[in-house]
C-alpha cells in the first residue's frame, strides 16, 4: 500500500483527533499534525517522497493508546489507499483495547473490498463497501 500526497496543503483544523499526512512525515517516529500531537512510530513501512510504502503484511504506524481516539459518538474516518496485493486480508487502521472495555474498530480490505468493523464487549457492527477496490489505482475512503 502507498498513501497518496494531496494536491493542496493542509489546513489545521483544531477539531481533527489524529491527522497524518504521510507524504510529510520521514523518520522512525514523528508527532501526528492534529491538536494532539500524538507520537507515532513506524515499524517497517518506507518513506519516500511520494508516500509510506507498506508491505500489506506486517508495515505499520503504532499511536499509544488516547481516549481521544476511542469511538464514543459520531466518527469520520477518510484516507487514499492503492491496493497492490491481492491479500485475503490488509489491515488499514486498527483501534483496539486488549481488555475489550473500550469500543474498538478496524478497516481493513477484505477480498479487495474496504470493512470497517465496529465492536465492544455487548455488539458489534460491520459495514462492507459494495465496490471492489481495483489493483494498483488510487481509491479515496470516507466512513462516516
Amino acid at each position: 500500500m502507498r498513501t497518496r500526497r494531496p494536491s493542496s496543503n493542509f489546513i489545521f483544523d483544531p477539531s481533527l483527533v489524529l491527522y497524518l499526512p504521510l507524504y510529510k512525515l520521514d523518520g522512525s517516529s514523528f508527532a501526528s499534525k492534529d491538536k494532539h500531537g500524538h507520537l507515532c512510530t513506524v515499524t517497517g513501512a518506507l518513506w519516500t517522497p511520494q508516500g509510506r510504502s507498506f508491505d500489506g503484511i506486517d508495515d505499520k504506524i503504532s499511536i499509544p493508546n488516547s481516549s481521544c481516539l476511542s469511538i464514543i459518538s459520531q466518527i469520520s474516518l477518510e484516507g487514499w489507499i492503492r491496493r497492490n496485493t491481492t491479500a485475503t486480508y490488509t489491515t488499514l487502521i486498527e483501534k483496539g483495547d486488549i481488555n475489550g472495555s473500550i469500543a474498538n474498530y478496524v478497516i481493513l480490505i477484505h477480498n479487495g473490498y474496504l470493512l470497517f468493523d465496529f465492536y465492544n464487549i455487548a455488539w458489534q457492527t460491520q459495514l462492507d463497501a459494495s465496490s471492489l477496490i481495483p489493483l494498483n489505482t488510487w481509491a479515496h475512503f470516507c466512513i462516516t
